[in-house]
């Protein structure tokens, strides 16, 4: 199990909460719809707190909680004035960025080299290029707590990620900003018709940023980056707000924290506040793939006849002739339909058919159930990025 300081710092807490009782604020889940043996448990993904939000939680007092399939933010019950006087200092009293926007940020990191093939990510996902990026701002119902994201954290959840530079070619003049998650702008940079320029987010904590032009073609690269450490490999990162932002930001069910009056009383943080532990699920679904079946007779056993075929339920298979690599011929069945993959399948395929036997006869073939496809290795398929292609071999 990973144990962090923060886990440390909980266990301490933990043995004082007789006398301090300790109040949760975040739960968060991760389910996937692979797991389907385990209730869509997913224990793949390990939340590991930036560099800042370490620091704040220390300077707060909050600490983190790993759990099985997910974690917990929780704090001491006589260190809430201190939440909520980060929360009232990080007030932004005018536009843009206005409101109350104190986060956590947390780093994703996956213990599963599998994960991607398993998610309905595009294949070539890579934690270089691409990372997740949620936060509790848009969640939905659930009957056991909210979800992040539009239904799912699915290929629409990840951006493009970038390091502590943004390098601009040559280009359009004008100026390209940073903007954070409260549409603040925290960087910007002169673009040059006839030299290179870097817009630099050195010392800005990991987040996501928007990158705009003014004017607007001065900018014509992806609107939104992942700024992730470079050597952490994150699979994603999840920002978990505080409080409600503005009065018409966000559900204020997705906020442990009252919204304070804006602009808050300098009192504010010395009064009695009301903790609303959250419960967030990060929800995964399962990524499909087409089976292919490749059927491969024994030489010494004879050639199967053309009664060969696959029976069952859910899809239906495609027959062909085909060559190995190696040079042995087989019989290729393809699914026409994409399949889930599950941790447990439900899906249950029966080969029958006959066979041509040595002696001149036929001989009948019968394998109930086919084996199922694997999690790896999983095969692009060009014009759907979202499915792939699993094979499947059978020697009879």
């Amino acid at each position: 199990m990973i144990r962090t300081r923060t886990d440390r710092a909980a266990a301490t807490a933990g043995a004082q909460s007789a006398l301090d009782p300790v109040r949760t604020l975040f739960s968060v889940r991760f389910r996937h719809d692979y797991y389907n043996a385990t209730d869509d448990r997913c224990r793949d993904l390990v939340a590991v707190p930036t560099d800042d939000c370490a620091a704040l939680m220390a300077q707060i007092g909050i600490f983190q909680v790993h759990q099985d399939a997910g974690f917990s933010i929780v704090i001491p019950q006589s260190r809430v004035g201190a939440l909520v006087n980060a929360i009232v200092q990080g007030y932004c009293a005018s536009g843009p960025g206005q409101g109350f926007w104190t986060r956590l940020r947390f780093l994703l990191v996956s213990t599963n080299e599998n994960f991607v093939g398993i998610t309905d990510w595009p294949i070539d996902t890579s934690p270089t290029r691409q990372a997740l990026f949620t936060d509790n701002l848009a969640v939905h119902a659930q009957p056991d707590g909210l979800s992040l994201g539009d239904h799912g954290l699915g290929a629409a959840a990840l951006l493009p990620v970038t390091g502590g530079t943004i390098s601009l070619p040559a280009g359009p003049v004008g100026t390209v900003t940073a903007l954070d998650l409260s549409g603040a702008p925290v960087a910007s940079v002169q673009r040059s018709a006839t030299v290179p320029v870097i817009l630099s987010l050195a010392g800005l904590p990991n987040d996501r940023y928007t990158i705009i032009g003014t004017p607007p073609e001065a900018y014509t690269g992806p609107a939104q980056l992942a700024y992730v450490p470079p050597a952490s490999l994150a699979t994603g990162m999840i920002d978990l707000l505080l409080t409600q932002p503005t009065a018409d930001t966000g559900d204020p069910a997705a906020f442990p924290v009252p919204m304070p009056p804006a602009p808050p009383p300098p009192d504010y943080a010395q009064h009695p506040v009301p903790i609303t532990p959250v419960a967030l699920i990060a929800q995964f679904r399962a990524r499909k793939t087409f089976w292919r079946y490749f059927v491969v007779p024994h030489a010494a056993r004879g050639a199967f006849t053309d009664t060969l075929a696959i029976t069952g339920q859910d899809v239906a298979f495609g027959k062909s002739k085909t060559v190995l690599p190696n040079g042995d011929a087989a019989i290729l069945f393809s699914a026409e339909t994409p399949l889930a993959m599950r941790q447990r399948s439900p899906h249950r395929f029966r080969l029958s058919g006959e066979r041509h036997s040595p002696d001149g006869g036929q001989a009948d073939i019968s394998v109930d159930p086919l084996p199922c496809a694997a999690t790896s290795p999983v095969w692009p398929v060009t014009e759907q990025p979202l499915a792939g292609t699993s094979e499947i071999y059978v020697y009879i």
